[in-house]
This record gives structure tokens, sequence and C-alpha cells, in this order.
């Protein structure tokens, strides 16, 4: 089945931030800090180090139970057995990303305002990257998109989206009340002398920016993040909501409310997979 982005923090490779450390090293220290997303991206290297990289990586982030990006080359992708292909403005179109690479592979797309996410949520695409919304050393040629295309996004995209360019601790606060739910932290991961702190510190910040509610779930307390519908609990457990049977309060869910309806707090749930018989 096809992964889901993890919410939270979204890590991106970096050699030219990395001070020396290897990309797996990064890679490594970016896991045990607890970040579930990592995307490779080392487009200047020659491709067969990209492939080795690439495929440690791949062993790295299933050790991890991690999704595992790579970055514009469908071809890496899909060598490396990656979950997801990430692609930009300039590439070649998602519709024929998506035939290269089937529909079992995550595809994101980046959008610089608000005509590309429009254009991008209409493909065959699974989130989007927003940004850059500060200026950015690694995006130079960019103009940052600032705070109110995080928040158009937020309030209008229903499929998941990245917030990334700029981030840094002493704004990661804005940014989370702009709405994102899932930050990409680049240059200042990377570039921390401390990988592990540093991302300790981000999920600090983010805890006390997400209120969680709690309800129980299969007759076990569970505790979201507010404004969880059932469609994102299912996909965050890679659970196919085609099948399953969801009961909230003793009433059963139309399966086309799945994407419409949240969770409140105490909420008493069941859900009940269901398997074809012959």
């Amino acid at each position: 089945m096809k992964k889901q982005i993890k919410t939270g923090l979204y890590a991106i490779t970096s050699s030219v931030f990395s001070g020396g450390r290897s990309v797996c090293e990064m890679a490594e220290q970016m896991l045990e800090g607890g970040i579930r997303t990592i995307q490779y991206r080392e487009k200047s290297k020659p491709y067969e180090e990209q492939l080795k990289e690439a495929k440690e990586l791949r062993s790295l982030t299933l050790a991890y139970d991690a999704v595992f990006i790579v970055n514009d080359n469908a071809n890496l992708a899909l060598e490396a057995n990656a979950d997801g292909l990430h692609i930009g403005q300039d590439d070649i179109s998602a519709r024929e990303v998506r035939r290269l690479i089937g529909g079992d592979m995550l595809l994101g797309l980046s959008t610089h305002s608000i005509n590309q996410i429009e254009k991008a949520v209409k493909e065959d695409i699974d989130y989007i990257g927003v940004g850059p919304v500060f200026a950015t050393p690694t995006k130079p040629d960019y103009v940052p998109v600032g705070l109110d295309l995080v928040k158009y996004a937020a309030a209008n995209v229903k499929i998941p989206f990245v917030a990334i360019g700029g981030i840094k601790l002493d704004n990661l606060e804005e940014i989370l009340k702009a709405g994102a739910k899932h930050i990409c932290m680049l240059s200042e991961i990377t570039a921390a002398p401390d990988i592990i702190d540093l991302i300790k510190r981000a999920n600090k910040i983010i805890a006390e920016n997400n209120p969680t509610l709690k309800v129980v779930i299969n007759g076990k307390s569970a505790e979201l993040p507010l404004k969880t519908t059932i469609v994102d609990y299912l996909k965050s457990k890679n659970i196919n909501p085609a099948g399953v049977v969801v009961e909230i309060n003793r009433s059963i869910v139309d399966k086309d409310k799945y994407g419409d309806i949240f969770f409140n707090s105490g909420d008493a749930v069941e859900i009940i997979t269901f398997m074809a018989g012959g």
C-alpha cells in the first residue's frame, strides 16, 4: 500500500550544509531524532554515487519505518525502491511522471503560488510543497511567498502540504500558526552541530502549538491532532479507507463522509477491517 508523508518535520538531505558529515550519517541522526519523512536531494553528485547513497537511505528508513522520498529523478526513485518522488515546476509534467512511477509511489510537487496550487491539486498528486516561505540560501533565485500562501493552503488544500523555505526555530511558531502540519527545515537541520538536539527543540515547539484531543479507538486510548478526519487517521496508519467500516459512538459512518468528518474529544471509535473472501 502507498505510504503517506508523516505529520511534523520533513527532512531533506544536503551535503552542502553537512559540515563534512556523510548523507547517511545525517539521515541516521534525523531518524534517531524522530523524523519519519526524509527526502534525498543530492543532484550535483554522479548518478552512481546518488544510487549508492539512496539505497543506503532506503535501508535506514525501512529500519525506522520512515517514508523515503527521492528528489526529481524517477529512475533513481525506482532503482532505490523509494516510497515517493518529489518534482518541481520545471520538471516534466506530473501526469507523465505518474505514468513512469506507477500508482503505488507517492508523488509530491513544489508550488510557489495560488495558481500553481490550484493546478497541482487537480493532478494525481499526493502532497505539495509550499514555498519558499522565507528567503533561503537553497533557493536564492526564488522570491519568498510569505505566510499568506501557507494560510491559503491550510484553508483550501485537502491533500497534505509541506511548508518549506527559510524555516528555522525562531520562525517555526509562525509557520504552525499559519496552519502548516508538515514542515521542512532544510539547512536548519543539516547544518546543526547536533541534529538530534535541534530536532527535539523543533518538536517541542510543534507540540506546544498543536493541541490534541483524546479518543478511544478499538478500546485503546489515542491522542490525535485537532482537526483530524477519519481519512487522516486511516492514512497515518497506512489503512485503506475502502477496506474498513468506521463506527463513531455506535453510529456507522458513510464511507463518502470519511474525508469530511472530524474526530471530537471523547469519541468512541471502532474500525473494522474486512477482507474479501470466496
